[in-house]
């Protein structure tokens, strides 16, 4: 439809009906696309919500350990993170 646009006289030696055929399948056709592109939209949302659940959950279940502090306490998470990140090193598997 966009060389139609840019060079309409081309055209003009095919029939009018045809360019009107044209003309309307192009419209269907771009409304489908659009249809299609929202439902995948949609999909890649849930997809990714579900991703992002299913690794909090994980990294819930293999965080650290509760620990003891000084005064005979559980540590809360946190604070065994904090620990851990402030007298060792941390790494991640990650490529760049």
């Amino acid at each position: 439809m966009s060389l139609l646009k840019e060079n309409p006289n081309h055209y003009k030696q095919f029939p009018k009906q045809e360019i009107d055929a044209l003309r309307e399948t192009s419209q269907q056709f771009y409304e489908t696309l659009d249809a299609h592109f929202r439902q995948l939209s949609t999909v890649k949302t849930v997809t990714e919500g579900i991703v992002k659940a299913v690794a909090d959950e994980v990294a819930k279940k293999k965080g650290p350990p509760n620990t003891y502090n000084a005064s005979a306490a559980l540590q809360s998470t946190q604070q065994t993170r904090s620990t851990r990140v402030h007298n060792g090193s941390i790494s991640f598997n990650e490529v760049v």
